[in-house]
């Protein structure tokens, strides 16, 4: 699908079956003020609605993540099942370790020779 722009709607108008133009929306806008809502009313309402799926009946507020000073990426690396299974039996000699940290075991390896 494309962007709010490229709606199209279609219609009739003599050009034939088919035809298309762009929804004019520059007359659209918001509506102001009170539209005769109750608060307390929206908010019984909203409380069905959570205990009904089984959210929490008060706000609850994130931890947030302290991240440290390495960004983290993610490669997909496709290949043969012999070499791919050589790459996991590595880190299942070396202990378990991860595969970035195999990765970076080859790596330094690699820079050592050259």
């Amino acid at each position: 699908m494309g962007k709010f722009s490229d709606i199209k709607k279609t219609i009739d108008d003599g050009a034939g079956e088919g035809a298309t133009r762009k929804i004019d929306v520059s007359d659209f806008a918001p509506v102001s003020g009170s539209i005769g809502r109750d608060p307390s009313r929206d908010d019984e309402i909203a409380d069905r609605i959570a205990r009904k799926h089984g959210l929490p009946g008060e706000p609850v507020s994130r931890v947030k993540l302290v991240r440290g000073s390495v960004v983290m990426d993610k490669v997909f690396v496709q290949g043969p099942i012999t070499t791919i299974n050589r790459f996991k039996e590595l880190c299942n000699d070396r202990g378990g370790i991860t595969y970035a940290e195999a990765l970076k075991l080859l790596l330094d390896r690699y820079d050592e020779t050259n």
